[in-house]
């Protein structure tokens, strides 16, 4: 072939080439490279009884309530959701807010034998309650025991709180083999009320005084009295007679007519219909009171707060000032009975606690790690959440729950870069691998060219974020397109199985024309290109060809000239 016909030959190649080296080589991206096959449920965040439970032992929050330790669950009530916390029972007792931390260490170790014993005695009672029908042991409020989980921990002083019940753990009052109904209240006003048990007996207390609530008066107008408990406008009298609260009515010939209604009643509708005055808990803190009236105003003189049966707190810190153990304060409010010691593997290992009934929505948070969420049967919905999850009343009476965004999308992976950036057959070699979307089991596995496959990494749950994934030598003998197939999931059913492609080619030869040379570094190799950026390899390769080109035609050139000959 002549020098112009090989000038010819070369321009027809770089003219094929040159549009490709202007406007970019093809280059595969991981992203539109990868093959995924997704199965997933419509909808997998609608589960029956989703439980969050932390993977890390740290707190989880619920909107509006606090932090607790423990495990969340979400169960239905009627149309709306309750929210249940399961957890230890003496996490429990740490997390209720029953008396003073200043008070002595003995006044305290009997509040928390009392309090762990009314716990086990509602654990295994069974009662027509809406926290029992919402999947819970006892409720959070004063109708139960007052429970706030780490905000009392966190009160300066618990430390002397968390003393008494760890320094009382495994102690309980029993009767007939049986936890007993260990109730108490905050003062008695000087005598304990029978609470229906032999061992809710009526009982003086005269170290009741210290209650600053042992004796109290609230007085009120007796036209506002009327109107709110509902007599006659005309009511001149009302005095307390048993139990019940009698107001009398004098007509203008002399006739009186009178009305009654429970002592109790009375209590709940002045409590209902009246603010509650400086220096009391309530407008009437119990319903042991007597009741006058004197110009015009209803004086109402009461003793102690609360229901008054079984452990007065204030005559329990009288008793400890006094100089009595935990054992002595106990046994004079409960017949004589002292706390025992019971083994641990007799007492349940959670107590369901009702957080809250009946809510339009709830939200559980983890400020400071992650958590697990399982459905009723145990299914993994999500391996390792964060953030903060919603959750809404399903039509079908399950539990939607709302994930953040960033957890709401497929688990999937990427090819981020090679090192070397060109990898070749027979040579070790490292992928890095981008994972994307929310934590998931993952497995690693290589498939070569002639479809034989081998598993790099086992399922392992990760975190999003990059991988590394060292190949040897061994493991890619052979040219040819390769591929690590990175199986993720995530729970609920999604499951994403990602293609990863590889592409991996011999070196060029000595031996290769130019033409062939060519032909070998314009193939695609699946780099970190995004698509718009040409592979390094195919500019080095075009530079030479330029090269040779320019060379080969200056030559012609100057052959061409008078008196210069080309041997």
């Amino acid at each position: 072939m002549g020098w112009s016909r090989r000038v010819v030959a070369l321009v027809g190649i770089l003219g094929g080439l040159l549009p490709v080296a202007l406007l970019g080589a093809p280059s595969t991206s991981a992203a539109a490279s990868s093959s995924a096959i997704a199965a997933a449920p419509v909808d997998p965040f609608v589960v029956d009884r989703p439980r969050f439970e932390p993977t890390d032992g740290s707190p989880l929050g619920v909107a509006g309530f606090g932090e607790f330790r423990g495990v969340i669950e979400l169960t239905r009530s009627g149309a709306g959701i309750s929210v249940v916390n399961h957890v230890s029972l003496d996490d429990y007792l740490r997390g209720i807010s029953e008396v003073p931390v200043s008070w002595p260490l003995e006044a305290q170790k009997a509040q928390a034998i009392a309090a762990r014993t009314y716990a086990l005695y509602e654990l295994g009672r069974k009662v027509n309650a809406s926290y029992k029908a919402a999947g819970a042991d006892i409720c959070a409020t004063d109708a139960c025991q007052v429970y706030a989980g780490l905000t009392k921990e966190r009160r300066a002083g618990s430390e002397a709180w968390s003393a008494a019940v760890d320094q009382t753990s495994g102690q309980v009052l029993i009767y007939n083999g049986a936890p007993i109904a260990a109730k108490y209240s905050s003062s008695n006003g000087g005598q304990t009320v029978s609470g229906g048990q032999p061992y809710l007996r009526a009982t003086d207390d005269p170290d009741d005084r210290y209650s600053p609530l042992n004796r109290w008066r609230a007085n009120y107008p007796l036209a506002d009295v009327s109107r709110v408990v509902g007599f006659a406008p005309e009511t001149t009298s009302i005095r307390r007679g048993g139990d019940e609260i009698i107001a009398s009515t004098t007509d203008a010939d002399g006739t009186t007519t009178e009305q009654r209604m429970a002592a109790a009643d009375f209590r709940s509708r002045i409590n209902n219909g009246f603010s509650t005055p400086a220096g009391l808990p309530l407008p009437v803190p119990s319903v042991r009171f007597d009741a006058g009236v004197a110009d015009g105003v209803v004086f109402i003189d009461g003793r102690g707060w609360g229901h008054g049966i079984g452990l007065s707190q204030y005559g329990a810190l009288g008793k400890s000032l006094r100089g009595l153990k935990a054992p002595d304060i106990l046994a004079a409010y409960y017949a004589g009975l002292r706390p025992v010691a019971v083994p641990n593997d007799r007492f349940p290992q959670r107590v369901r606690v009702a957080l809250a009934l009946g809510r339009s929505d709830a939200t559980v948070t983890n400020a400071t790690g992650s958590f697990r969420i399982v459905d009723a049967d145990g299914r993994v919905i999500a391996h390792r959440a964060k953030g903060a999850w919603s959750a809404r009343p399903a039509p079908d009476g399950r539990v939607r729950l709302v994930p953040p965004g960033d957890q709401a999308v497929p688990p999937t992976a990427s090819l981020a870069s090679t090192e070397p950036a060109i990898p070749r057959p027979g040579s070790p070699f490292t992928a890095r691998l981008s994972l994307d979307g929310p934590s998931a089991i993952t497995r690693l596995t290589l498939v070569r060219p002639d479809g034989t496959a081998t598993e790099l990494d086992g399922p392992k749950l990760r975190t999003p974020g990059p991988v590394a994934v060292r190949l040897s030598a061994a493991a890619t003998p052979a040219p040819g397109p390769y591929r690590i197939d990175v199986e993720r999931d995530a729970g609920g059913g999604r499951v994403v199985t990602t293609g990863v492609p590889l592409q991996l080619d011999a070196p060029p030869t000595p031996d290769e024309t130019p033409a062939t040379a060519l032909a070998s570094v314009t193939r695609p190799l699946d780099v970190e290109g995004d698509g718009d950026t040409p592979n390094r390899g195919l500019f080095e390769g075009l530079a030479t060809v330029l090269l040779v080109a320019v060379v080969v035609a200056g030559a012609f050139w100057v052959g061409r000239r008078p008196g210069i000959q080309l041997h």
